[in-house]
């Protein structure tokens, strides 16, 4: 209810004036009310904008995302395919290969057409590897007793178990009066050595694979007879060499080599070297002697031969335009350079000089 500013005292009207509130309290708070709602509004908007920011940010690391997986996905595609291609198998070739026929034990045998007879082949052929492989460490041990018979082996068996009538039968067998032996004596017996070396049984089986082979003979002999010691040495210390000597043989290229050989002999000029030395320098200069040289291919370009198009031959000829002809060139030559009786001869067929 306004107040009624007439009927009031002084007094009144001065306490009426002083309850009144202050312009500037209001204007504060309407102040703090705007600042309020600006910073309410500011915050709102940042909050929008980082959510924003925020949501781009997780869209690009989606989109990164997924180009590297597409990036990868073609590298995995391309490298699967350079791997496709890469292992590509000629398989008409591979089975004529594989089909054709081989060597073994000195003979040729027909290839497996068959693929259940291939697998089967290849089975027995890793088992016998295998089996080949465990029983190599006792190839001495085999090698040692293969001249001794079944009834020797068992009667060294006996006489290992100290069997009375085996040690009986060994004392009549040599001959010895068991009273002539005097057990009390000190016995001097050292078992002799019949042990087969592992390079022994490696010659031995080397020797199996070529002594069935037509060129074997001549190889044993220029191994025992014809080359020099230092070779046989060698030879024998190192079985492949011999096998390698007797492909020569079968090569036919052997000839030819020991004749160079038997040159240098014959002339002095072996340097001091063995007939094996000798031997394995010449084959490989003359291997490299053999390497075909690649020729350069040489590109053979076609002449461009220009063709008239018909109808602006045909606007030609009715102008009266015609195709120039290039004059011969006409070589002329040097009396200078020229002897006598070239000269002469030019002159009668009217050539013209310089």
């Amino acid at each position: 209810m306004a107040a009624d500013l007439e009927n009031m005292s002084d007094e009144d009207f001065e306490n009426h004036m002083n309850n009144l509130p202050r312009a500037e309290d209001e204007t504060d708070n309407t102040e703090d009310t705007v600042t309020t709602e600006t910073v309410e509004k500011e915050t709102a908007s940042d909050d929008d904008q980082s959510e924003e920011e925020t949501t781009t940010e997780e869209e690009d690391s989606e989109s990164q995302t997924t180009d590297k997986d597409d990036d990868e996905e073609e590298s995995k595609e391309d490298t699967k395919e350079d791997t496709q291609e890469t292992t590509e198998i000629d398989y008409k070739a591979f089975y004529e290969q594989v089909t054709s026929d081989y060597k073994a034990n000195n003979r040729v045998m027909p290839g497996l057409k068959n693929p259940e007879d291939f697998k089967t082949a290849l089975a027995m052929a890793s088992n016998y590897a295998l089996k080949t492989t465990a029983l190599k460490p006792h190839m001495g041990r085999i090698k040692m007793l293969k001249d001794v018979s079944d009834e020797e082996l068992n009667e060294m068996m006996d006489f290992k178990n100290r069997n009375p009538e085996v040690i009986k039968k060994a004392l009549k067998d040599a001959g010895i009066d068991p009273l002539d032996i005097d057990i009390e004596a000190k016995s001097d017996y050292r078992a002799r050595d019949y042990s087969v070396s592992a390079a022994e049984v490696e010659f031995e089986e080397i020797i199996d694979t070529i002594k069935d082979t037509p060129e074997f003979a001549r190889t044993s002999e220029v191994v025992t007879k014809v080359w020099d010691e230092a070779s046989k040495k060698a030879m024998l210390d190192n079985p492949h060499l011999i096998r390698a000597l007797n492909e020569e043989m079968q090569m036919g290229r052997y000839d030819t080599i020991q004749g160079t050989i038997d040159q240098l002999k014959l002339l002095g000029k072996t340097n001091g070297m063995s007939d094996l030395a000798m031997y394995q320098a010449i084959a490989t200069d003359m291997q490299r002697k053999q390497v075909p040289k690649v020729k350069p291919q040489i590109e053979v370009v076609s002449p461009i031969v220009k063709v008239e198009d018909p109808a602006v031959k045909e606007q030609k000829k009715q102008a009266g335009i015609s195709a120039k002809k290039t004059a011969n060139a006409v070589k002329k030559y040097d009396p200078a350079k020229l002897s006598d009786e070239e000269f002469m001869a030019l002159v009668a067929s009217g050539a013209k000089f310089i």
